[in-house]
């Protein structure tokens, strides 16, 4: 035990973990007791607010992992999801570091018996500690030197401003990432406006706390972290919980999904699309860019803690003496007293201070960033100004864009959702009135295409420009031509996900354009209704191989399509055609739901494909009164659900008629009254039809 006046020798110094007690020179903001007290339960709340916010994002990828399919998750560009479980596990550590960081607050606090950050001073040292040559001191010694309050990395280090400028160089990009990313995929202009203003703020900000404060580092510090903090703050969490929200209160944890209001609303699954792309990690440095700000938000927290000081009594009154050392803020910096502990000898001055006055090389270097800086505030401006005045253009012109988004960087007006309304524009749909209209949209930014009320509509080859389509429909149109050089394909539409085909007349039937043999592969879910077509072409069995949803309901297909039980969709709907009879599906078609209702039926086939997954099977209105014994018993055995109202099976259950049959018994039926021809759809007619009136918005 070496005693506290005694000189220790140089080389155990050197495993000594901090250097020394407070200097006069010590960068310090002294606050009242009150103040000190506010800033502590701010810094608590924002603890337990983290820690609840990234624990609720970690459980949100722990939700999704089990789900084979989903809508939203199905439609992104997204980074594979076997490995939500890493997403997952970084942002429980950054929950589980905030908690940690609140326990060491609530330690201190109790230790003391008043509010403390840390259990005792940051520049103390327990000299017995200091000595042990032990793993344990080594590391702290390490650690301290490098990350203490005057490390080399530390909020007094020497290398304080720059690594203080590369972290917030490092920020202002990734939030410059994701302003980029939300003009693209958030049409809300005022989350744009906001998301900018991080940007342009924090550009400006720290330049201009360096010019306020210079003669003050310690309130220049404070005030700069502090900014800083509040920044990422809006930037990491404010935002992306704004944009969450919504989809949260309309996610119903029953049915896991989304109502069909939503899903086929003309908006909402091209803007649910759109923001859970930028909400959801979609690649390597996406995560990157999500979890750095967190982190450097505990960096900059612990940063403020190290900063301030509760004011003493005797050290309040000698300031006040000094007018030109107090801010009208309340933020005072900490003056020597010659009561303070002095520095030991053998340790440099020059290391455990902090220059005030930088050399006319650094304030050169520094003025050289800051202006950087503040020009990439102005440009990243410039850029959001320029959107918004193509956005403006576009509001005044004919184009009838249901979701205007301002992506930077485009020399077209941006749109999302196009409709083509050929009655309201007095056109009859030609190649050249279409593509006229396609012209003047940006050709990265369409996801969703709807094209309605056209007497002779042919399909123009322009289609082919719009690579980053999601979403195709046409409704209340006669197709007079759609040939193979406006076909969709895989090359040129490959993230393409939805075609809906509704109230549609066919001239020739299903027309080249849409029997390519590059099909996009991503179409899952084709849908036909109200059409007047009779039957299906052979090309559509390799073309529409890859189909998960097969639609076609109130047309004139009389007989069950062959080409149908070739392509063995795991969903299928046949609604009100006017078939008498189905036949077998093969064996390996893994159906989940079959909806064959309105339809004159009177038997089933022995065979409905692998009724493993199926969930539901609906034959409402239909003329079936029995089943087959062996398929009758796999129904019972996987509980599947029958909906048969208004069909005989219906009937005799009502009247009892099979009471003391125990196998029909046990069968899931649904006999509800309440459902009619037209609630019996798949594709919800009578709810779109009433959003798409002649004269679209005019209406």
């Amino acid at each position: 035990m070496v005693a506290s006046g005694d000189v220790r020798p140089a080389a155990e110094l050197a495993k000594a973990p901090v250097p020394s007690p407070v200097s006069g020179n010590q960068l310090v903001v002294e606050l009242s007791a009150m103040r000190y007290a506010l800033l502590w339960t701010m810094l608590a709340l924002f603890h337990v607010l983290s820690a609840l916010y990234y624990a609720g994002v970690a459980k949100v990828y722990v939700f999704f992992m089990p789900l084979d399919q989903h809508y939203i998750l199905d439609n992104l560009v997204i980074i594979s999801r076997n490995r939500f479980g890493l997403v997952a596990v970084m942002f429980a550590l950054i929950s589980a570091l905030n908690c940690y960081e609140l326990l060491r607050m609530l330690r201190a606090t109790y230790s003391q018996h008043r509010v403390a950050f840390f259990t005792s001073s940051v520049a103390k040292v327990n000299t017995e500690r200091a000595t042990r040559r032990t793993a344990r001191a080594l590391l702290w010694t390490g650690w301290v030197q490098l990350f203490g309050r005057r490390g080399m990395f530390g909020v007094e280090g020497p290398l304080f401003h720059v690594m203080f400028m590369v972290r917030e160089v490092i920020e202002i990009i990734i939030q410059t990432y994701q302003a980029y990313r939300m003009s693209f995929y958030v049409a809300d202009p005022s989350l744009n406006r906001l998301s900018v203003g991080v940007v342009v703020i924090n550009c400006f900000s720290t330049a201009l706390l360096h010019h306020v404060y210079k003669k003050s580092p310690s309130v220049e510090r404070f005030a700069v972290i502090g900014i800083d903090v509040v920044l990422d703050i809006v930037s990491a969490m404010v935002i992306p919980l704004v944009v969450f929200m919504p989809y949260y209160v309309a996610f119903s944890s029953a049915t896991q999904g989304f109502s069909d209001d939503l899903i086929y609303d003309d908006v909402w699954p091209t803007k649910a699309v759109k923001e859970n792309e930028m909400l959801f990690v979609v690649s390597q440095s996406d995560l990157f860019a999500k979890t750095m700000p967190a982190l450097s938000l505990l960096v900059s927290v612990r940063n403020i803690k190290m900063l301030v000081r509760r004011q003493s009594h005797g050290r309040h009154s000698e300031k006040r003496s000094d007018r030109g050392l107090e801010h009208p803020n309340g933020l005072t910096p900490l003056v020597r007293n010659d009561t303070w502990p002095t520095p030991r000898p053998d340790y440099k001055q020059e290391s455990h201070n902090v220059i005030v006055t930088s050399s006319t090389k650094k304030q050169a270097i520094s003025s050289i960033v800051h202006a950087f800086i503040m020009a990439w505030g102005l440009a990243i401006a410039c850029f959001h100004l320029q959107a918004m005045h193509l956005a403006a253009q576009q509001a005044s012109s004919d184009v009838n864009c249901l979701l205007p988004i301002q992506p930077w960087f485009t020399s077209k007006p941006s749109c999302a959702i196009l409709e083509i309304n050929c009655h309201r524009l007095n056109v009859e749909g030609n190649e050249n009135e279409i593509g006229h209209v396609l012209q003047q949209v940006d050709e990265v930014t369409l996801l969703s295409l709807i094209i309605e009320h056209c007497p002779v509509l042919k399909i123009p080859e322009r289609i082919q420009s719009f690579r980053y389509l999601k979403m195709l429909e046409v409704y209340n149109c006669t197709v007079a031509e759609w040939s193979e050089y406006a076909s969709l394909t895989n090359a040129h539409h490959p993230l393409l996900g939805m075609l809906y085909l509704v109230r549609v007349n066919w001239t020739t039937g299903l027309p080249p354009g849409l029997l390519s043999h590059d099909f996009p592969q991503l179409l899952i879910d084709v849908e036909i209704s109200k059409s007047n077509l009779t039957s299906l072409p052979d090309a559509v069995v390799d073309a529409w191989a890859g189909l998960e949803l097969v639609v076609i309901e109130h047309s004139d297909v009389h007989e069950y399509p062959p080409q149908v039980v070739a392509l063995k969709p795991p969903c299928l709907a046949m609604t009100d055609n006017g078939f008498t009879s189905i036949p077998s599906l093969s064996s390996d078609q893994p159906s989940s739901t079959i909806n064959l209702s309105v339809n004159p039926i009177s038997a089933l086939p022995p065979s409905l494909g692998d009724l493993s997954e199926l969930r539901d099977l609906w034959i409402a209105y239909t003329n079936i009164s029995d089943f087959p014994p062996e398929l009758l018993q796999n129904f019972v055995d996987a509980q599947i659900f029958v909906y048969a109202a208004y069909s005989p099976l219906c009937d005799a259950f009502n009247a009892k008629a099979f009471a003391n049959d125990t196998l029909l018994g046990q069968l899931n039926l649904n006999c509800d009254p309440s459902w009619t021809p037209d609630t019996l759809n798949w594709f919800p007619l009578a709810s779109h039809s009433a959003r798409r009136p002649l004269n679209g918005n005019d209406d």
